[in-house]
């Protein structure tokens, strides 16, 4: 599924009938050209994906997607809330390392300190959570949270890698195909979890389905959709960082709606969190270039500026 760019697969042109006609891709393998992200090989702004490459794409990301939300939910079932939030954190290093390496982002100094400054303002914040037990199976549970957190990884990469650019591919044609193949791939699996006794198949009580909608449409579909379109229009651990804003904005919510307090390790976390999604905007070009010319050398490919995101 991701093709490290250090392999560069034959890849063909469409014909372009007029002159300033934009080529639509027929297939996956889209024309490849680099953008001079630190060897960034990402497909051209404006190459248009067809139905059948956007259908292979959403078949790919739907397991992805699945098994990294499952295994996430499924921790809270096992062990702590605290310790699923500080191992589900783990997403930002593993992305840092992944998206890189398959040519998915940049490596820079800037986004190695953001992304360690996020991680020990979500430990913070986990480590004062002190109420919420210690879980029926902890070591079970660390390792759902974990593995929950590579697939998170490696799904944000994938995307990035195969799309490149938001305009390279019909969003709502991505999401509508994901929830088919979820729906006809996954059902069956759904029924024999429950006749395993894995998860009680069970249709939700008349009182229930305004708030599963509710949920799908804002907690599901909509976030999705601007998390998709907002790491394509930056990259992959810029997003990931984002996401931890869910933390302090949480927080001030509470705050002001219930009037609830927090403890100083709590609010030192999410000061942290904040630091680190705003520091990974920054820009230290000759640093960031030694810091590429060191990992092309490393990877084999030619020298290229990195890129800002």
């Amino acid at each position: 599924m991701l093709n490290c760019p250090s392999e560069r697969p034959t890849r063909r042109r469409k014909t372009i009938a007029a002159e300033g006609e934009k080529p639509k891709v027929e297939g996956l393998h889209a024309v490849s050209a680099p953008t001079g992200a630190a060897g960034v090989d990402l497909e051209e702004e404006g190459e248009v994906l067809g139905f059948r490459a956007t259908a292979w794409i959403s078949f790919q990301f739907c397991w992805l997607w699945f098994v990294a939300n499952y295994t996430s939910n499924m921790a809270l079932g096992y062990t702590n809330v605290a310790s699923v939030t500080i191992l589900s954190s783990m997403s930002g290093p593993l992305t840092l390392i992944l998206a890189p390496w398959f040519g998915a982002d940049s490596f820079t100094l800037v986004k190695l300190v953001a992304v360690a400054v996020s991680f020990g303002g979500v430990v913070c914040v986990g480590l004062s959570d002190s109420s919420s037990g210690t879980g029926t199976n902890p070591f079970l549970g660390d390792l759902l949270a974990l593995l929950g957190a590579v697939f998170y990884a490696f799904y944000i990469t994938f995307m990035k890698r195969k799309v490149g650019h938001e305009s390279r591919i019909n969003m709502r044609l991505f999401f509508g195909l994901v929830g088919v193949f979820n729906a006809v791939l996954l059902l069956p699996l759904l029924a024999l979890a429950s006749f395993a006794g894995l998860e009680t198949f069970e249709m939700p009580a008349a009182g229930q389905w305004k708030y599963l909608l509710i949920n799908a449409f804002f907690g599901t579909f909509l976030s999705d959709y601007l998390w998709l379109l907002s790491m394509l229009m930056t990259g992959p651990v810029v997003v990931t960082l984002g996401l931890s804003l869910t933390t302090p904005v949480a927080m001030i919510g509470d705050s002001i709606l219930h009037h609830m307090t927090y403890s100083a390790l709590y609010i030192t976390g999410a000061v942290l969190i904040i630091l680190g999604f705003l520091g990974v905007n920054l820009e230290f070009p000759t640093i960031d270039a030694a810091i590429a010319r060191r990992w092309n050398q490393f990877r084999g490919r030619p020298a290229a500026e990195p890129s800002s995101q």
